[in-house]
């Protein structure tokens, strides 16, 4: 299930908020998350409850090792625009952190750009004002 589905299900976004949000993030260039976050249509505490009620990955990513050959090969504005980051080769994936875990656009970057899967991490404070 995408984000926004699943914050549709949860009630914290409407419909009429999702259209309004998704024609933003068009005319913007700004990722769905940045704007549902940034512009007041959710907070962070019921981001982060809705996300950890569907089972995505939480980990603490201060410990998170990261190599500066993979860091190289990214395009940092569509990063920070995404609000994702790949971190290095594990098991033949791309450790990658992601404030949007179902960011279709993002991970079929990874794919392209490293031609491997993504290994998904999401945490909440990588979901910064900016």
């Amino acid at each position: 299930m995408s984000i926004p589905e699943l914050l549709i299900q949860d009630g914290f976004v409407t419909q009429a908020d999702q259209e309004k949000i998704d024609d933003f993030s068009r005319r913007s260039g700004l990722s769905y998350i940045k704007i549902l976050l940034n512009f007041g249509y959710l907070s962070r505490k019921n981001y982060e409850r809705s996300l950890n009620n569907a089972g995505y990955v939480f980990k603490q990513i201060r410990e998170e090792d990261y190599d500066l050959d993979v860091l190289a090969k990214t395009e940092l504005k569509f990063a920070d625009a995404h609000l994702a980051l790949p971190l290095r080769v594990e098991n033949n994936k791309i450790v990658t952190l992601m404030a949007n875990p179902s960011d279709e656009l993002f991970i079929d970057y990874i794919k392209f750009t490293y031609d491997m899967e993504p290994e998904i991490i999401w945490h909440p404070i990588w979901i910064l004002p900016g």
